[in-house]
């Protein structure tokens, strides 16, 4: 475990964001960023040591960083970074197959965990031999494609969701949180940034990208934007301009 330091200086936001198929993924300078949380799990990777701010005013530094789902934080570094986000709704198989890839990346990791236990994401992920994550049933599995659809769509119901998956309301909302450790709604609020986000960065307006995602204005996608990510849309459209986004078939380095 690394000891707590602070960093000085922090570069602007100037770098490339683009979705993937695990959640997103960035490369280039870290700007300024608030303290925020996010339903990811986050992995990053400097070339020299970064810094995270955890929720309790502890600093950690390193150069493989990794942060689990919804653990508030703020990261500083100098030079660039390349930040990975995974959704912890993936299947065991495809998690174990993403930690495969980074390989050696992943070696001297610094964790900085989530406050509640069952959010806890890269310790159980990392740990030799891994520890087993509760069953999924395929049900609640395919109602992640049937909530992804009806965001495509415009509008989700829960009702709708849960009646695909043969459960009441009330029953699958416990049952999602019980077999992914989040909440339904935090899960669709976040398919909501990710669908935002891959919408500004194709370049398509802020306001339109944040009423085809499905929020109620540009001002309500800003708040949802800085509290999940510590920026701005605005920022991420300027930097957008800046740098276009690479193409989701180039090879990814380590990803």
């Amino acid at each position: 475990m690394s000891h707590p330091t602070r960093t000085g200086g922090r570069a602007a936001w100037a770098g490339q964001l683009e979705m993937t198929a695990a959640g997103a993924r960035w490369q280039g300078p870290v700007g300024d960023n608030r303290p925020h949380r996010h339903l990811a799990a986050q992995a990053v990777f400097a070339v020299s040591p970064a810094t995270i701010r955890d929720g309790q005013g502890r600093i950690w530094t390193g150069r493989c960083l990794l942060v689990d789902p919804l653990a508030l934080h703020a990261l500083e570094t100098e030079g660039d970074a390349e930040l990975i986000f995974i959704e912890p709704t993936h299947s065991r198989a495809v998690l174990e197959s993403l930690v495969a890839d980074l390989g050696p990346r992943l070696r001297d990791p610094v964790i900085v965990e989530a406050t509640e236990p069952s959010l806890r994401f890269w310790g159980p992920l990392l740990a030799e031999p891994a520890v087993p994550r509760r069953a999924v049933s395929p049900a609640l599995l395919a109602s992640l494609a049937t909530i992804d659809a009806a965001l495509e769509d415009g509008t989700v119901r829960l009702a709708t969701v849960a009646a695909a998956a043969g459960l009441s309301p009330d029953r699958y909302r416990h049952a999602f949180s019980e077999a992914f450790g989040v909440s339904f709604r935090r899960h669709l609020l976040w398919r909501r940034i990710t669908r935002a986000v891959g919408l500004i960065s194709d370049g398509q307006e802020i306001t339109a990208a944040a009423h085809t995602a499905g929020f109620a204005d540009s001002a309500h996608l800003a708040r949802t934007m800085r509290a999940c990510f510590g920026i701005s849309a605005g920022r991420l459209s300027a930097t957008r301009a800046r740098q276009p986004l690479r193409s989701s078939e180039e090879p990814a380095r380590g990803a």
